[in-house]
């Protein structure tokens, strides 16, 4: 493999493909921690406008179809055990937060008092509410008081 800063040349994809800078985006690290159903609150809501990230992870463009609208989180408790535990970083698409498409998916939502959360969204039958994957903690009626975020794209994480 080259150098990469001589060449802009970072890896070889299996297929013979190379990963230029072109192909690589820089998402932010935004220092914002999403609660998922621990007794604390998520980062203020207001941190999404103010936060100057100081680093940032760099993916493949096809991971976030938005990259502008894109942002690095921590995840804060143990709501959405297995699949994102306590520590774990999602990457969060802002551009994608209209409701009607995100029944069933993972999103990160905001609250006026508690401020972020992510959760799973379901829009069964016009009932809107927050489920987490751990069963052990109680659904979250929608009510007026919340707003999408952004859809969780994908997530990085360590397990035990």
């Amino acid at each position: 493999m080259k150098n990469p800063q001589k060449s802009g040349q970072i890896s070889k994809a299996p297929a013979g493909h190379m990963l230029t800078e072109e192909s690589l985006v820089a998402v932010p690290i935004s220092g914002l921690r999403a609660s998922a159903g621990s007794k604390e609150n998520g980062s203020p809501v207001a941190g999404l406008k103010t936060t100057v990230a100081r680093r940032a992870l760099v993916a493949p463009k096809l991971w976030c179809p938005h990259p502008a609208n894109t942002v690095c989180m921590q995840v804060s408790g143990g709501s959405m055990e297995p699949y994102l535990q306590d520590g774990y970083l999602i990457v969060v698409d802002k551009k994608q937060n209209d409701r009607k498409k995100l029944s069933g998916k993972i999103v990160v939502a905001q609250h006026n008092k508690s401020g972020l959360a992510v959760s799973r969204y379901w829009n069964l039958h016009g009932s809107e509410s927050f489920i987490p994957d751990n069963h052990k903690y109680e659904p979250v009626s929608w009510n007026s008081s919340w707003k999408i975020t952004g859809k969780v794209l994908w997530w990085i994480g360590h397990s035990d």
